[in-house]
């Protein structure tokens, strides 16, 4: 049976968690790091906006409350808020390994059968999403509103939003699940042309997207979705899981990224 690294994450600010997850991607791609599954948190709250979503889809408040910060991550897709409640997963793989090979959205497939197994053996009961409208995956600037094909969904409602990038040789895929409801905080922090428009839109919300707390009647405690994740990856991949931590070579990239990329205006200001 194959191991791969099990990184149990203490939760981080999202420059730093960005830069942990691309440095874990460049250690991988380099052959100097295995195969990686990390299960993380945020503190504090943090807004992330898609790779090459328009910084205006945030609106000022939202970039200055107290408190809560915002990153723009290193992968695709649209706004998220990440609140405290969350388990975030990622992974970082090589693309010859068959558990990740293929296209995007054969990964997508791979990755979300094992979520899937993970929140079943919890009791939520949810499904892969069938193929979107990718009109509007393009307009909407809310990531949890919108299923993309083989992301999850309970009730017809996403419960996960993910994205991937990749460079020549590996994958990095992450996601957030939500325990609790972040909706009302996401159409906060975005723009629309007036409060009647943001209303409205977050009203629609309430039928398109969902969290851990709706699939299974109750909060569930981090650590028991953290394990029945860890679990589903087992089961499907056939992989032992190994807890171990970053590199010093991850632990030193992963500072100068968050430092010199994810909290520098020339990264999160793009348009």
């Amino acid at each position: 049976m194959q191991s791969w690294r099990l990184i149990l994450d203490r939760a981080c600010d999202g420059a730093t968690n960005m830069g942990i997850d691309e440095a874990m991607l460049a250690a991988v791609d380099e052959g100097k790091a295995p195969p990686t599954i990390r299960l993380y948190g945020w503190s504090p709250g943090c807004y992330s906006l898609g790779r090459f979503q328009p910084y205006s889809d945030l609106n000022e408040d939202a970039r200055s409350i107290p408190g809560i910060t915002w990153v723009r991550r290193p992968t695709g897709g649209r706004a998220l808020y990440h609140s405290t409640s969350e388990v975030t997963y990622s992974i970082a793989a090589p693309l010859s390994d068959e558990r990740v090979s293929g296209s995007v959205t054969e990964s997508y497939r791979k990755i979300s059968s094992c979520l899937v197994a993970g929140l079943r053996l919890l009791g939520a009961d949810v499904q892969l999403a069938p193929k979107g409208d990718a009109r509007l995956l393009r307009t909407n600037p809310a990531c949890s509103t919108i299923p993309s094909q083989y992301e999850l969904t309970y009730m017809g409602r996403k419960l996960i939003g993910s994205a991937q990038t990749r460079t020549r040789k590996a994958l990095l895929q992450h996601g957030s699940i939500p325990l609790t409801d972040p909706q009302y905080k996401l159409f906060m922090g975005l723009s629309f042309p007036d409060n009647d428009t943001r209303l409205l839109a977050f009203q629609s919300s309430k039928n398109k997207a969902t969290c851990l707390q709706e699939a299974l009647g109750f909060v569930p405690e981090r650590e028991d979705v953290e394990k029945a994740l860890i679990e589903g990856f087992s089961l499907v991949w056939q992989l032992q899981l190994c807890v171990g931590d970053l590199t010093s070579y991850e632990r030193q990239l992963a500072g100068q990224l968050a430092n010199d990329k994810y909290r520098s205006l020339e990264w999160s200001c793009k348009k």
